[in-house]
């Protein structure tokens, strides 16, 4: 399964004993906060932005550097979505060579001194399928990702993947104490998707429920375990953020009319960061959103911003 990285099989009470270990233990915050983002899929580069004091009345506009890669990798791949380890060292994507179908995972170190990504691994190959959206666990340990379709996590688990489904099943994240994974299920077309949790522990998954008609994308967990997600409503086209806490769903956010890829900072409860269509421009920019306040801020003008990641270091 791995070509990169030698394949080494954990079983899932090894896995979740890890995670209960990380969970007990306290983690200090760092006090820088970072964005990366994508600016165009498939052809487009990452870039990523100090984000100063998004909590002032008038936060300032972030000014994106670009991530160079090697240029022989770039010239022969296309680049989608990451995500950024814990410690903000490391950045982890899903790639596909301009002449192959398959996409597989990468690694690569994150070096800001000069605006690059150092290194490119091969992480993860599945021969004749696709590896994408992947996700670091929230103490780096571990990375869930989609895999044909269904759920795998890395290292690799005993049985991995860990979800399978007839549906196609994508864009997970991990719990805070790892013992949970969200994950879109589409079950037919786009408007099918919906938002289901996996209980690693259990092994047994379940629906989160959803308030009006439409789909749900695009899951993440906030600190204390509610999950964050966008709701497309099916009457007015209008996408919006919403929360469910234990099987209780309520709106968020709704101010762009386009709400969503929301990310929020695992170090700061405070902060959600998300898109927003823009008709001017014809792209997303970059919003905040701030619990304390229960309002949002535009930190971008003039830079397509896709798949928006916080990260502090």
């Amino acid at each position: 399964m791995l070509d990169a990285i030698p394949a080494r099989r954990f079983s899932a009470a090894w896995y979740l004993a890890a995670c209960a270990l990380f969970a007990a233990g306290s983690a200090s915050a760092q006090s820088d906060g970072y964005v990366l983002f994508l600016d165009r899929y498939l052809s487009g580069d990452y870039y990523y932005a100090p984000l100063g004091d998004v909590d002032a009345q008038n936060p300032q506009q972030i000014r994106p550097r670009r991530l160079r890669m090697p240029s022989a990798f770039r010239r022969s791949t296309e680049i989608g979505n990451a995500d950024v380890s814990p410690d903000g060292s490391t950045i982890v994507f899903a790639a596909r060579r301009t002449d192959d179908y398959d996409w597989d995972i990468y690694t690569g170190t994150l070096d800001f001194s000069r605006n690059r990504i150092r290194n490119p691994q091969l992480l993860i190959r599945n021969a004749g399928t696709r590896d994408e959206d992947p996700r670091y666990s929230w103490d780096g340990g571990a990375i869930v990702y989609k895999c044909a379709g269904n759920i795998c996590i890395y290292p690799e688990l005993y049985p991995n993947p860990v979800v399978i489904s007839w549906c196609e099943l994508w864009a997970p994240s991990f719990s805070p104490t790892g013992f949970e994974i969200s994950y879109v299920k589409r079950c037919g077309a786009g408007d099918s998707d919906r938002v289901w949790e996996y209980d690693l522990t259990r092994r047994s998954e379940s629906i989160v429920p959803h308030a009006n008609e439409g789909p749900d994308r695009f899951p993440f967990y906030l600190d204390d375990g509610r999950i964050v997600y966008s709701h497309l409503d099916n009457d007015s086209g209008q996408a919006s953020l919403w929360v469910n806490d234990t099987g209780y769903v309520s709106l968020l956010h709704e101010r762009t009319r386009s709400d969503d890829d929301p990310y929020p900072d695992k170090t700061d409860r405070n902060h959600i960061a998300f898109i927003g269509w823009n008709d001017r421009s014809n792209f997303y920019d970059l919003y905040m959103y701030r619990m304390s306040s229960s309002d949002s801020v535009r930190l971008s003008r003039g830079t397509p911003v896709l798949g928006p990641v916080l990260f502090r270091r």
